[in-house]
């Protein structure tokens, strides 16, 4: 990895003045080729990841919007994932929606809303569900509900009544023989045995009974009012009660004598919570090409439920988040860059058990970060993109690099390294659990219907 991260930078200082010695100063195209309707088959290799490593899967990609007459109109977005045997399969709908009217537009349906930057530049899940299965870039996912979209001049206002959340889609957790496996490679499934006192104890794990309409019926009511007030200076203010994406875990324990032995049998049962949300942004254009925004959100939520107070408790505190980013273009491609920091909104766990599911559903990613996000110029048909987030609390970095080619406008090929290197042995970013170093190399071809 140090040999790879080697080559990376040289590419990295390289790249830039290629592209402007040879001319080639277009804007990448990734955004609009992600956009698009395709069928890819992709093989995959991880490093240094013990519990299985996947071969040959198939993507398909749905993005469609369609003019059904009369200022109406239907958007479809959806995509799903599955390997040559079946035995992986996972899919997301981040979108799905019928829509009336231009200026004042009535949605119904799943839609994603602009209620948060920040959230969308560090990956972060306050605001909108996550699609968490690719779990070093998690996806957001749209609201259920009934949507109010206004337009004017130089104003923008935006109101979702959701009434159904569709928590965050993580990994898999099945029961079977009082155990709790998974088939996702990037969650580490809770411990088998815990130890106490010198003495290793049996674990055996049973989902509790729960509605699942207590999980999926949550209303929420999310507001945005947008003021471009100037060509120079824009604002922009959120706030949501919705409920929180993650889906909590209450842990009941029980012991008792067998044949000799103390096993823990232990008792999960999936809840869901809620908070507020509140977002402000200021934004300025330096011109047409660059632009600094500055964001401020506080975040309240509700007390997790309490456990057994004698094996471990735990709470969920509010927080606040400061982030500046900027974005600019030039012959060079496109950057964006950006800072984030977040005090509070710690998941406090006493007990290795529910510390283990309560680190699995946190939805703050990062205390302090770094974000670094840079299209580059076309070089002969060919575009590279990359991305970095440095954790300099948890000190870890995150990244991927990603080189494709589009052929005869049907045809994309690419290759794409994503790669997560602690820093620490201690390491324990908000969507990796796993303080070991976790590398993916990915080769794939796409058609573009």
């Amino acid at each position: 990895m140090k040999y790879f991260c080697l080559v990376l930078l040289v590419f990295l200082l390289s790249a830039p003045g290629y592209g402007y010695f040879t001319q080639k100063h277009t804007v990448t195209q990734f955004s609009q080729w992600e956009r698009a309707t395709q069928v890819s088959v992709e093989t995959q290799q991880y490093y240094h990841q013990k519990e299985q490593v996947y071969d040959l899967g198939v993507w398909l990609k749905l993005n469609e919007a369609f003019d059904l007459g009369s200022n109406a109109g239907f958007v479809v977005k959806a995509q799903t994932y599955f390997i040559k045997d079946r035995s992986l399969e996972t899919y997301q709908i981040p979108e799905l929606y019928f829509s009336y009217g231009k200026k004042l537009q009535l949605s119904l349906g799943r839609k994603l809303g602009s209620w948060s930057q920040q959230s969308k530049w560090f990956y972060e899940g306050s605001w909108n569900s996550q699609w968490t299965w690719e779990a070093m870039w998690p996806e957001l996912q749209g609201d259920t509900g009934l949507h109010l979209n206004y337009v004017g001049s130089g104003f923008k206002m935006a109101v979702s009544a959701a009434l159904i959340s569709l928590p965050s889609q993580g990994a898999e957790l099945k029961f079977k023989n009082g155990k709790i496996s998974t088939k996702n490679p990037f969650f580490p499934s809770p411990p088998e045995s815990v130890t106490y006192d010198s003495n290793t104890f049996d674990v055996n794990y049973e989902q509790g009974a729960y509605s699942l309409s207590d999980v999926l019926v949550q209303p929420g009511i999310l507001v945005s009012f947008e003021n471009q007030g100037s060509e120079d200076w824009a604002w922009k203010l959120s706030y949501a009660y919705k409920s929180i994406a993650p889906v909590f875990y209450n842990v009941d324990f029980t012991t008792q004598f067998v044949d000799g032995e103390f096993p823990i049998d232990v008792k999960i049962t999936p809840y869901r919570l809620s908070h507020h949300l509140a977002t402000g942004e200021l934004g300025y254009n330096f011109s047409s090409k660059t632009s600094l925004l500055a964001s401020f959100s506080y975040e309240s939520p509700q007390d997790l439920k309490k456990t057994d107070p004698y094996l471990t408790s735990q709470s969920l505190s509010s927080r606040q988040n400061y982030a500046l980013m900027m974005q600019t273009q030039g012959k060079w491609g496109r950057a964006k860059l950006g800072y984030s920091k977040t005090y509070g909104g710690d998941v406090v766990t006493s007990g290795e058990l529910e510390g283990a599911l309560a680190r699995q559903n946190s939805y703050i990613l990062f205390k302090s970060a770094w974000l670094l996000d840079w299209q580059f110029p076309s070089v002969s048909g060919w575009d590279m993109s990359t991305k970095f987030i440095y954790d300099s609390v948890q000190s870890g970095i995150i990244g991927q690099v990603q080189l494709q080619k589009l052929w005869s406008k049907r045809f994309l090929s690419y290759v794409k390294v994503d790669f997560i290197e602690p820093l620490t042995n201690e390491y324990r970013p908000g969507f990796i659990y796993d303080s070991r170093s976790l590398d993916r190399f990915s080769v794939g071809l796409s058609y573009i219907l």
